[in-house]
């Protein structure tokens, strides 16, 4: 995560922004208990652009609520949604498709994880839909995700017929990268004050170096030059095929990672524009996984452990789905060479309670900050105990909010976790294009890789892990 940008309250969800919200009649949004009906027969109005015509009533039984399908008009927010990828998990989704039951229930289904892929574009996109588990999108209205995720719910009970799916459904929570500015256009890597070669130092990064023949990829915001990288899928807008970045985060992670792993070949997927929901980095992590077949997959972004739904003011344990999917792709992986090696950052808000995800979970490379001297950095996450991948690597330092170590500035400088992992990116892929290095399986690549840290100033295994990686 870029620590430039300022985190957004947790969030009930995505928004459609070119949706219009609007509640039924005499409703308020945040009072889901008064739009209980009994008894009640009510209309809803059909999809404007439906090819079937609207069910006009739906009886309503006295434990639903009385919701109405989001029309494209309106303001809508996604739902997230895991099952089994067997028997019983793909009736639940096939349920979920028929019309009678959005009507009934509330939301629109939007499409699996494959069919969302498909649309994108994206190569081997229907092997998103053939892994262990199996994932669905669903369009709901602003303010009905808890009553519509809990009817969904319930009609997974009902439906029911010996082997229940491993049923979740989750709100679309926005991840930390996301606010309303970012690094801005124009980036430059070697700015002045940048300490980008003296962390490459630090790194013991030799000046001949090569990383050819690996396969990078970078889910984030894009990236602005043309004519660099080695592939550009653009998620925000398949119809575009030029490379593009409206935040600058994404330029910023690139560019450490290519001037890093001379050589590589480096994909950019442009998963968000201006901020990236839970949704958002599904489709990216699986579109680095399945249409570029990335060896590494670089994850500059997070989702705190906690996060509170506005509507009811429930708190929510970190996203199951997210965690489900990127199980699923380390289960069954794409490339003959194994899964690829996510690597995340473990979030910028100088917490000693745990690590953002995906960074908290043990099948990722957990990268937090250090500053010039090997100290951690102020702002840099730690305390989540039992990782065995969390390693420390050079991202800037801060006083009071203002950078005092960078790497590159655009409008503004570069600093954070976001940066440490880029750096981890790069190095990783430097170890993997060694002879020595590349016969090795996944895990025992990781294994032996991992062991070459060496310790921060100070050195403890819950600030600092494992320590900071160099190469060789």
């Amino acid at each position: 995560m870029e620590h430039q940008f300022q985190q957004q309250p947790p969030q009930q969800g995505r928004k459609t922004k070119s949706m219009e919200q609007q509640i039924p009649s005499g409703q308020d949004n945040d009072q889901c208990e008064e739009n209980r009906v009994e008894n009640e027969t009510l209309t809803y109005m059909g999809w404007q652009k439906s090819s079937h015509p609207p069910l006009s009533k739906v009886q309503r039984s006295d434990h639903d609520f009385g919701l109405r399908l989001p029309q494209f008009a309106e303001e809508s927010r996604r739902l997230l949604v895991a099952v089994t990828n067997d028997t019983s998990g793909n009736d639940f989704i096939d349920g979920l498709r028929t019309e009678e039951v959005q009507v009934r229930l509330g939301f629109r289904f939007v499409g699996t994880l494959g069919e969302m892929l498909r649309r994108a574009r994206v190569e081997l996109a229907s092997q998103a839909d053939e892994m262990n588990d199996k994932f669905a999108f669903l369009e709901v209205l602003q303010g009905y995700d808890f009553p519509v995720l809990n009817g969904i719910l319930r009609h997974g009970c009902s439906i029911a017929s010996g082997a229940m799916a491993e049923v979740d459904v989750e709100t679309d929570f926005a991840m930390n990268f996301s606010a309303s500015q970012g690094l801005g256009p124009n980036y430059v890597l070697r700015s002045p004050g940048s300490l980008h070669d003296q962390y490459l130092g630090q790194l013991n990064i030799p000046s001949s170096r090569s990383a050819r023949g690996i396969r990078i990829a970078v889910v984030d915001s894009g990236y602005e030059k043309t004519g660099i990288l080695s592939g550009f899928l653009d998620l925000v807008n398949p119809n575009n095929k030029t490379e593009l970045d409206n935040f600058g985060h994404g330029t910023a992670m690139t560019s450490i990672i290519s001037d890093v792993a001379t050589g590589a070949d480096v994909f950019s997927v442009r998963a968000s524009d201006q901020g990236i929901h839970v949704s958002d980095a599904m489709l990216g992590v699986s579109a680095a996984s399945f249409h570029f077949q990335a060896d590494i997959v670089n994850l500059s972004f997070g989702l705190p452990l906690a996060q509170s739904c506005s509507v009811c003011g429930a708190t929510s344990g970190v996203s199951k789905v997210f965690y489900r999917l990127l199980r699923s792709l380390s289960e069954k992986p794409i490339s003959p060479d194994g899964p690829p090696i996510l690597v995340a950052a473990t979030g910028n808000d100088g917490v000693a309670s745990g690590f953002d995800a995906p960074a908290a979970w043990d099948f990722t490379v957990a990268v937090g900050a250090i500053n010039h001297s090997t100290n951690r950095s102020s702002f840099s996450n730690y305390g989540t105990t039992g990782h065995g991948q969390y390693i420390m690597m050079p991202g800037g330092e801060e006083n009071r909010g203002a950078a005092t170590e960078w790497i590159g500035e655009a409008t503004r400088k570069c600093y954070g976790t976001s940066a440490a992992a880029a750096y981890a990116s790069g190095v990783f892929a430097l170890y993997m294009a060694n002879p020595s290095y590349s016969i090795l399986s996944r895990a025992s690549f990781l294994s032996q890789v991992l062991a070459k840290c060496q310790p921060c100033t100070n050195q403890n295994a819950a600030e600092h892990g494992l320590g900071y990686l160099p190469y060789k």
